[in-house]
């Protein structure tokens, strides 16, 4: 029976007080940490208003200052032309006098506009003003006077201008201003360092403060991580315990039934024959749930390994196929084996790999009816390494793009149909083949279409060696558009695969960046996405050796980095970057953009609906083609004669000259012969009107089924 393993004492601690500060506890961290952040973020916009309340003053008292200075040196040059004047009675003495006589008006018009915004100018500027024209009144009547010969009249004013002391006071109002202007920014800079401090404390006591709560936190998810663990074990021993306990019973229901249809059928009982037939088929069927899903728990939990051998290939694939055999002939199916030349030894786990090919056969028998079934292997070279691919072909019904996205998660089957029957095997045998597959350094993949069969592929190393590849390079290149996605973090991996998975796009992983650049070469990506943190060489080495490649420089490639990277010079090489997490929605469009760059430059829309017209525009104008727009069949054929698109998108249910008629007058013409040709309709379309579309155009899709860059994508794969 099952023995419950013993918790750790540190982690029964942990628990006790996680039990004692539940869910409260959690969103009173949540507020504080909120809070610290707030204040953080507050002390620092202070911080900022301050520091730009205290530049805009400096400048203001700046200019202040130079203009004080510029007028008490307007005014003394004004007063020594004007003394040396009187004096020798010399014109060329009048020169500085005169330069100061122009400037003053204007120098003394600044100072006014000043005065309402700085202070000690506003206060003393009417002082300043009243003094300086009368210093000016006094000179200018002077030398008037002189300039008459009336020096004796000019002295008196003179001396009349000294018992005034005019200058003195002029200059003591303008020293005044000069100096309290110095006072309050002096003020202003201890007051701005005064608060500049205080921000900073603030800034420091919420760094503190964010960082204990991160330290708690930790330490909760690290408590929680070794729950998971040691609920993981658990669950381990549970199953373990669990097929013991049911295969016992299983393996006697199953003997025992087997003895008793020998004596059925000795004694010519056939309906008990026939019973005990359906017994054991069922006690199989859940011996093998049970295996299945203890595998299943072993691969998850770590515990499954590669044990590498020489072994014969041809012998081994010879050896599954008459396995194999009678299950094909229990649906009238034929079996085919094609080995191409090359293929003779691996260095392998034999045994994983030969269930992996009973698993994919399996399927291909239990679903394909009155067809044929082909395993073909042939050994492929890319670069320095060496794979062998083992393709499993069938005739059968297909599988639809929604069921592809979810074929390899565990326990799902695919949905019953006439052909394929109902509950026909536990939905465990390709998760577990793709994950065997991938121990073993290579990948599980798969092509299908409705009603043209199914091909599954096995690509693994010839040499299996330890620590191999997660994920194995794709060994050709798609006739789809591929991304490839070079990152260590699987997590990015998925989100790329779901956002594609519904589009005609492929989508490549590689987990680190030499296993990249290889599958690059191979594969001729639309597009790259590169992590900038990576082990080995990272992304700013890899981005350089990309663009470096004559083949692989034209490639787009987008930086995804958690690091905020759109400053870094290394990064001008790149044609886009994003900071993680990313927009999923910005992520997809700028990869399908890039994708698209280059493949066309214009496209059409030709459509009798305006309001369709104009969404499938805006779908497309994100990637900066010229957009054309018909109305009907016979528009778009003058539009095509003018200008002849990069790509059409056309519907079909339009007045005068319809999709089908446009189409075929646009294959008549030489200049539309191979213009692709997206077709996006609501019609109920039959198998006539779809043949005659698969003949004409690239791709038919439905016209309620776009959303956000679906039509883009369309494209994209209508252009390839």
């Amino acid at each position: 029976m099952l023995q419950s393993m013993p918790e750790p004492r540190h982690n029964r601690r942990m628990r006790s007080w996680m039990a004692r500060f539940g869910p409260l506890d959690e969103m009173f961290y949540i507020l504080i940490g909120a809070l610290a952040l707030l204040l953080g973020v507050g002390a620092v916009y202070l911080n900022w208003q301050k520091a730009q309340q205290a530049d805009l003053l400096a400048r203001q008292n700046r200019r202040a200052v130079s203009l004080i200075r510029q007028f008490q040196l307007t005014i003394a040059e004004a007063e020594a032309g004007h003394r040396g004047f009187l004096l020798t009675g010399e014109e060329s003495f009048l020169a500085p006098y005169t330069r100061a006589m122009e400037t003053f008006d204007g120098q003394l018009t600044l100072l006014r506009e000043m005065g309402p915004s700085h202070g000690p100018i506003g206060a003393r500027f009417p002082l300043i003003e009243r003094l300086a024209n009368q210093k000016i009144e006094e000179l200018t009547t002077s030398a008037q006077a002189g300039w008459l010969g009336e020096w004796e009249f000019a002295g008196d004013l003179v001396e009349q201008g000294q018992r005034l002391d005019t200058s003195t006071r002029l200059r003591d109002a303008m020293s005044e201003v000069e100096l309290a202007t110095l006072t309050e920014g002096e003020r202003l800079t201890q007051t701005t360092l005064s608060s500049m401090r205080m921000a900073a404390v603030l800034a420091v006591i919420c760094c503190i403060g964010l960082f204990g709560l991160f330290a708690v936190e930790t330490q909760r998810v690290a408590a929680r991580r070794r729950a998971a663990e040691h609920a993981s074990a658990v669950k381990s021993a549970f199953l373990a315990s669990m097929s013991h306990e049911l295969r016992t019973p299983l393996n006697a229901v199953i003997g025992y039934s087997q003895m008793l249809q020998e004596e059925a059928e000795a004694d010519n009982r056939l309906t008990d024959f026939q019973d005990l037939q359906k017994i054991e088929s069922a006690g199989k069927h859940l011996l093998e749930l049970i295996n299945s899903i203890l595998e299943m728990s072993k691969i998850e939990a770590g515990k499954v390994e590669v044990h590498a051998a020489a072994f014969d290939v041809p012998e081994l694939v010879g050896e599954v196929v008459e396995l194999v055999r009678p299950l094909a002939a229990k649906n009238n199916n034929t079996l085919e084996l094609v080995l191409a030349p090359g293929v003779i030894r691996m260095f392998s786990d034999v045994v994983k790999i030969r269930q992996c090919l009973l698993n994919l056969l399996s399927n291909a028998c239990k679903f394909t009816h009155h067809g044929k079934i082909t395993l073909r292997v042939e050994r492929v070279i890319d670069g320095q390494h060496a794979f062998l691919r083992f393709d499993v072909m069938d005739t059968g019904p297909g599988i639809t793009a929604e069921e592809l996205s979810l074929l390899f998660e565990p326990f799902h089957q695919l949905e019953s149909t006439p052909v394929r029957g109902k509950g026909q095997g536990t939905g465990l045998g390709l998760a577990i083949t793709r994950r065997l597959t991938r121990m073993m350094g290579g990948d599980t993949l798969v092509q299908s279409e409705p009603g043209a069969g199914s091909t599954f592929t096995l690509s693994l190393p010839e040499e299996t060696t330890p620590g191999a590849l997660h994920s194995a390079l794709p060994l050709r290149a798609s006739e789809k558009p591929t991304v490839l996605v070079i990152d260590d973090d699987t997590a990015i991996h998925g989100l790329v695969r779901r956002l594609f998975e519904k589009h005609p796009v492929d989508v490549a992983v590689a987990r680190n960046g030499e296993e990249g650049i290889a599958m690059a070469r191979v594969l001729d990506p639309r597009v790259i996405t590169l992590d900038v943190v990576m082990e080995g060489a990272d992304g700013w080495e890899i981005l350089r050796r990309l663009k470096a490649d004559p083949k692989l420089a034209r490639i787009p490639v987008i930086l995804l980095s958690i690091l905020d990277t759109h400053g870094d010079p290394r990064g001008f090489l790149a044609d886009q970057v994003f900071t993680k997490p990313v927009d999923v929605d910005r992520l997809s469009g700028a990869i399908l953009r890039h994708a698209a760059a280059g493949r066309a430059q214009s496209a059409l829309i030709v459509d009798d609906n305006p309001d369709a017209r104009i969404l499938l525009k805006k779908q497309l104008q994100s990637l900066g083609w010229a957009i054309y727009e018909a109305a009907d069949g016979a528009e778009a054929l003058e539009t095509c004669a003018k200008v002849l698109p990069g790509v059409v998108v056309l519907d079909l249910m339009m007045p005068n000259v319809d999709g089908f008629e446009f189409l075929s007058r646009l294959r008549a013409t030489d200049r539309g012969r191979a213009t692709p040709v997206l077709v996006v309709t609501a019609m109920d379309l039959d198998t006539t009107q779809r043949q005659r579309l698969k003949q004409q155009a690239a791709a038919v899709v439905s016209k309620g089924s776009l959303r956000g860059n679906d039509l883009i994508a369309q494209v994209l794969a209508t252009l390839e």
